[in-house]
């Protein structure tokens, strides 16, 4: 719930942000993320990471290895998010890997389908990168001009 809860809140903010004008006719672009940017998302990572380590040590989950993934693709997902919403390049590749990770997870935990749901979002990823990195290429190529 508190993972749908972020994303939620994540998503909204994301519309604010995609949906603001930053001129009469431009929209907040796409573009690639400042130091200051690198380590809010080293400090979401980390306490996605410490938030997450918590539920599971109250709820007593630590059973298997199993956890400490979940963990690890949780904080991946967290700084992907919040780098979608705020139109960084780099979100692509926080849910790439994470999806990647994710795949061999969840068909090992018993869930094909959401293991090939996964694959599918890969894919997905992947092709949203690289549209992203063209647009920011060509943006640059008209600026030069």
């Amino acid at each position: 719930m508190m993972i749908n809860g972020y994303y939620f809140i994540m998503s909204l903010y994301g519309w604010y942000i995609w949906t603001r004008k930053i001129d009469s006719e431009q929209v907040t672009p796409i573009s690639k993320t400042s130091k200051r940017e690198q380590l809010i998302g080293g400090a979401i990572f980390m306490a996605s990471i410490l938030a997450v380590y918590l539920v599971y040590q109250i709820f007593e989950m630590w059973t298997s290895w199993v956890a400490y993934v979940d963990t690890l693709t949780t904080a991946l997902f967290f700084v992907g998010m919040w780098l979608m919403a705020k139109r960084k390049i780099e979100n692509w590749i926080f849910w790439i890997i994470a999806d990647i990770i994710s795949v061999p997870l969840y068909f090992y935990k018993g869930f094909t389908f959401t293991s090939l749901q996964y694959l599918g979002f890969t894919i997905l990823a992947i092709f949203g990168f690289l549209a992203w990195k063209k647009h920011l290429n060509n943006t640059r190529l008209v600026a030069l001009k």
